[in-house]
Formats: structure tokens, sequence, C-alpha cells
């Protein structure tokens, strides 16, 4: 599965937590990440009418490198929704109301249900050009734009981006078309943001990218007149799992080092690992899954017979049928029986 991302335009004022609950494909930092904001960025901040954002999203491919986003973006049927205005207007046309339909199984493009989930099959590419990674973004070309003018924002030549997009006459290039703009360098694969040397022998660096994974470490020697050489080595990564939120952390170091006088030395290494649950029972985990602003309050009430999507991770056999993954854990309450849990409470 490879990295893409569409260039969105925002119809409407909005903030960056709640593009990451409308999209769903990738977490707050990751969305920050793609664009060049540093992780501090609250999720409140403001976005303009009109303002792009670049939305990454992993991409499922098929034989001819040639895929759709990985079953999501989802999106919740509103009131007076039709399938053409959801594909133009809230996913600014790079989907077409055709292939929402076929994806969703639906028949009748005239009949959905307000409330309906529905899934928006993002177009993506997980091909190399010119024998190198790339990362395919999805651009919608805006009025009075030129292939010379969209190659050189993004850094790529104008006849690699008239190649693989197929265009014979750039002059016949048109408003809404959407072009493949292959990204090189870090956004298709290092994602290093920082690295270090100097005469001292001391390296360290940062790396980050779209899905939130994170590593930062060092490396360091040293020799002295007598021959005593040393040499250390620390790294640190966090990653989280966009669709099981499983957040792991893992630490680990080396040390060596050898005596010129004596001919001996000693060697150590070290590693941890933690994993947790990062965002199964959280608010922002919630809130995101019934696509509300992370500014809303913990108190906010529901309505009984309101109906809520409660996320949760799913652990599935080899047949890819599975249950959640030892959660929710449930407190017995005084008369309660099995059978009253199941149907019953209002928390199952």
């Amino acid at each position: 599965m490879r990295k893409s991302a569409i260039v969105y335009t925002a119809p409407n004022a909005t903030t960056y937590g709640e593009l990451v609950a409308r999209f769903n494909t990738t977490t707050l930092l990751g969305l920050l990440g793609a664009n060049n904001l540093p992780d501090s960025t609250s999720s409140t901040k403001a976005i303009p009418a009109k303002s792009t954002v670049r939305i990454p999203f992993p991409c499922l491919c098929a034989n001819n490198n040639v895929g759709q986003s990985d079953r999501h973006p989802i999106y919740v049927v509103q009131p007076e929704d039709g399938l053409d205005h959801i594909a133009r207007e809230v996913f600014n046309a790079f989907v077409t109301y055709q292939e929402i339909a076929a994806a969703n199984n639906i028949s009748d493009p005239n009949k959905i249900l307000i409330g309906q989930t529905l899934w928006i099959p993002l177009p993506c590419s997980c091909d190399k050009v010119d024998d190198s990674d790339v990362m395919h973004l999805a651009y919608s070309v805006a009025s009075g734009e030129s292939t010379s003018g969209i190659a050189a924002k993004y850094g790529v030549s104008e006849p690699t981006l008239l190649r693989i997009n197929e265009i014979s006459d750039p002059k016949k290039l048109l408003q809404g078309q959407i072009l493949d703009v292959p990204l090189p360098g870090p956004d298709a694969q290092g994602d290093i943001h920082l690295s270090v040397e100097n005469p001292n022998c001391l390296k360290w660096w940062e790396k980050s990218d779209w899905t939130g994974y994170k590593e930062l470490g060092a490396e360091k020697s040293g020799k002295s007149g007598e021959g005593d050489s040393w040499w250390e080595k620390w790294k640190e990564v966090l990653y989280q799992d966009e669709w099981s939120n499983l957040a792991r952390i893992e630490r680990s170091a080396e040390k060596q080092a050898k005596s010129g006088a004596e001919n001996a030395g000693w060697y150590e290494k070290w590693c941890e690992l933690y994993q947790t649950y990062a965002s199964f029972s959280t608010l922002l985990g919630l809130l995101g899954a019934n696509n509300l602003p992370d500014s809303t309050s913990s108190t906010k009430a529901i309505p009984a017979k309101s109906t809520v999507r409660i996320p949760f991770p799913c652990r599935c056999a080899n047949n890819n049928v599975g249950q959640s993954d030892s959660h929710p854990i449930y407190v017995v309450q005084p008369e309660d029986g099995l059978d009253h849990i199941a149907h019953d409470d209002p928390l199952l």
C-alpha cells in the first residue's frame, strides 16, 4: 500500500480537526505534516474558505498500479444530499457520482438515505516515475492555470507531467481537470526532516511521515590519544496504526567501547517496546468517528434513541472475519443477566 494525497479546496471555512474528521484517512499529526505545519498546531486552527489543503491517504492499487483510497473517506449522507452534490461540492469532483455509486453498490443514484454511509473512492496511483518512487498527488486545475505553472509549483518537469497525464496539447488544459502530479524526494520516501553531522563524529536525525510515524535518533563516537575508542547509538520511534489505533513506542540503544592498551572492550544493546490502543476510547476518537469538531464538549447531550458511531479495533482471522480486540469491557451490575447485557443494556 502506498501513500497518496489530494489538494483539497475547502468550500467553506473549516479547521484542521474538522478535515481530519471529514476525511478520516489520517491523523491530525499526519495532516499537519502533509501541510508542513508544526505538530503543536491546534486542531481548531482556522482554514479560510477556498483555501487549499493537502489531504493524505493510503492508496490500494491493482496490478496496473491504478487504485483508489483504501475504504476511506467514509461520508455520512446529510439531509437534501445527492450523489452528484457529494461528489462535486463536498469532495471537489475528485470522484464522480457514478464512481461513488459503483463503489457502494448503489443501483439507483437518486435513492440514498439520510444517515447512510458512503465510501468515497479517491483516485490514486502506485507506479514509479522515471524508475523512482514518488507520491502521486491528485490536483484539480484552477481557472487560468497552466501545466508549466503547476509543474514549477510542485517541482516536477513539465514533460513528465504531460506524459503521465497523457496530455498532447497543454493549451487544452481545462478548469477542474484532475492531474496526477508525481512528487519527488521526501514526500515519496524518506521524510527525513533533519540530519546533522559535525567534526566530532556526532550525528542526529529526525524523521516523520504522513501516517504519524516519528523517529528521533543520535549516533556518536570518539577516540582518545591512547587508542581507546567508543561508539554509541540510540533511537526512539513512535508509530500509530491508523486503522487499529494501536500505538507503539520503541526505544533502543547500542554502546560499544574498546581499549587500545589492553585490547579489550565491551558491547551493550537494549530495547524497549510499549504499545497501547491510543484512541480506542478517547473523546477525540469518538468525535472524529461522528464527524464532530474536536472542540465538542464531553458533556454534549445525546438524545434517547439517537445513533452514534462507536469505533473499535478489529482483530481478524485468516478468513477476514473477526471481533473487537478484547474490548469493550463491561462491569456486571446488580440483577444483570447475559441476555439483558447483550440486548438491553444502554451501553451495548
